[in-house]
């Protein structure tokens, strides 16, 4: 079937990132300090202590964010739930072995909470979990770093403590989403933005420990990695330096002797 001008016109506009969505929810951040960075309430859903993810041995779990807040502020949104693909990564990283290896492919990262939940998870204060992320090419993936870390040491800290490499690049990365911890493997449709935590409709697996092709996906994910470059850096941002106003505009202003 021949595709008329206007749809093609429409593909080429859909992109699977939308910067300026994830950019108003980095400026709408609410930050709480130390352990958590960044407020969490969303994984609590509609009650006082959030969902936990219940895996079923003899099969795996399917994962979907179409369940919404049915009115209020949050109308239409996706709800967190116990088989929201959030949860299922904060279940995932919880349940690990304190000191294990966590090998993630992650084409987009721009959601907030989830970076604040890896550096948690990452901290030898927490669980001390070494997390391998094989990052995809988007320009905007390490510019979220970055204003994530913003003027801040502590959080320079934090990022520093995930091993982060540059996986590819843009007509050829590792396009697929998937985690993998001694507690389990996630894969499926969900990239680590806001937009697919609340607005897009994802579905994703979730397998337990014992589940056969665990182990072969963490390897194929740690040759990977392995064989990529260094880890990158995400510094902090500098304080930009503001000329002396007073100096440039009071034409009274006593100057140096020059002579």
């Amino acid at each position: 079937m021949d595709s008329s001008p206007e749809q093609c016109e429409a593909a080429l506009m859909y992109s699977e990132y939308d910067h300026e969505y994830e950019k108003q929810g980095h400026l709408e951040t609410k930050w709480v300090g130390d352990g958590d960075f960044v407020d969490q309430t969303w994984l609590l859903g509609d009650g006082s202590s959030g969902a936990e993810i219940t895996l079923a041995k003899e099969r795996p779990t399917m994962l979907y964010t179409c369940v919404r807040w049915p009115s209020g502020p949050y109308q239409g949104k996706s709800m967190a739930h116990s088989n929201h693909p959030m949860v299922a990564l904060v279940h995932l990283l919880s349940n690990a072995d304190r000191g294990s290896d966590v090998f993630m492919s992650v084409p987009f990262l721009s959601d907030f909470n989830v970076i604040d939940q890896l550096c948690r998870y990452a901290n030898p204060d927490e669980s001390g979990l070494n997390i391998y992320i094989l990052l995809g090419p988007s320009f905007w993936n390490k510019s979220n770093l970055c204003d994530f870390v913003g003027f801040l040491e502590n959080r320079r800290q934090a990022v520093a403590r995930l091993h982060i490499k540059d996986c590819g690049h843009d007509r050829k990365y590792f396009h697929t989403k998937a985690v993998v911890s001694t507690a389990g493997m996630m894969i499926g449709s969900y990239n680590y933005t806001k937009a697919s935590r609340e607005e897009h409709y994802e579905h994703a697996v979730l397998f337990g420990p014992d589940f056969h092709a665990l182990d072969g996906l963490r390897q194929e994910l740690s040759d990977e990695w392995k064989r990529l470059g260094p880890e990158i850096d995400i510094p902090k941002k500098e304080a930009q330096a503001f000329p002396d106003n007073d100096a440039v505009s009071n034409p009274y202003r006593k100057r140096a002797n020059r002579n």
